[in-house]
């Protein structure tokens, strides 16, 4: 078995003893995830399941996503957009974060940010 670090559609393809011509070819063949430090299967799932597709057809757009298929809102951007513009912005002022101490993380600064 060869080892690879991603996902290549060129080598996937050449694995294929016959051409491909249906996509239950891709669902049947198996993408293997190795332990590095073991070299033991740790996941499997289908080629299919692999593939990002976007397809337009008749004028709405479609996108193949971990094996199922999606019909996108052709207004969802702007949707997104009306949405985001009607928040109103925070009168909250903010405390700086300080790098300086070690092992400050966000919790912390939440807390910080609370008693503030």
């Amino acid at each position: 078995m060869e080892v690879y670090t991603d996902i290549f559609i060129e080598k996937v393809l050449n694995t294929f003893k016959k051409e491909l011509t249906n996509v239950e070819q891709l669902r049947g063949k198996m993408i293997y995830t190795i332990d590095p430090n073991t070299d033991e299967d740790k996941d499997k799932w289908s080629m299919y399941k692999c593939l990002i597709v976007e397809v337009s057809l008749n004028d709405k757009m479609y996108c193949l996503n971990s094996g199922k298929w999606y019909q996108i809102d052709n207004d969802f951007v702007t949707k997104i957009n009306e949405e985001y513009n009607n928040i109103e912005i925070s009168k909250k002022d903010f405390i700086d974060f300080d790098s300086s101490k070690d092992n400050y993380h966000e919790d912390e600064y939440n807390d910080d940010l609370e008693v503030f």
